[in-house]
């Protein structure tokens, strides 16, 4: 076993983990890579992955996952979710048409799977920054991902986590910045 270091976690795993210590369950890091970790309480053993077990079917994880699946559930049952679309690399030509149609700036470019914040680009102020944002995203994943475009609002991001048995938790999360004077 790999020495548990809970600093290491992301944020949404370290507060899950600190929760399962704050009940008197054991955690032990089984692979930092995968972020699977062991959870033993009460005789019981668990595997976690990130923040999945066996206890969340592996269906409901894939389609929580998709981003825009998830838009598309939260609008079914008027859940207000910014403006925007699905597209590729490789019909962008339909997502400047998108834009130009249905959006206006700024926008957001996220990727339709992902987490972390990994490939999304906010603030995009006009169609030269947009072209560059598809571009910068076609380099950094594959041709034939899939991203998100969509209105910015400049809003707090929160995350809520909930149980089957009704307990919750809700962190507010800050962009990160740097201050700095140019040079520092």
């Amino acid at each position: 076993m790999i020495p548990l270091d809970i600093s290491k976690l992301h944020t949404n795993q370290r507060l899950m983990v600190e929760a399962l210590l704050k009940k008197g369950a054991s955690v032990s890091l089984l692979d930092s890579y995968e972020e699977l970790l062991l959870v033993e309480y009460q005789g019981e053993k668990e595997f976690l992955m990130d923040r999945f077990s066996s206890k969340v079917p592996y269906h409901v994880v894939k389609m929580a996952a998709d981003k825009f699946f998830t838009k598309h559930l939260f609008i079914q049952n008027n859940i207000s979710t910014p403006k925007g679309a699905v597209f590729t690399y490789q019909n962008q030509d339909k997502a400047f048409e998108y834009v130009k149609q249905n959006l206006c700036f700024p926008l957001v470019l996220k990727p339709n799977w992902g987490s972390h914040g990994d490939h999304v680009k906010v603030d995009i102020q006009n169609q030269v920054e947009l072209s560059l944002a598809i571009e910068e995203f076609k380099h950094d994943t594959h041709v034939n991902e899939a991203f998100i475009l969509e209105q910015y609002y400049p809003w707090k991001e929160y995350r809520l986590f909930i149980t089957s048995i009704g307990g919750f938790a809700v962190i507010h999360r800050e962009w990160a910045s740097i201050i700095g004077d140019g040079i520092h």
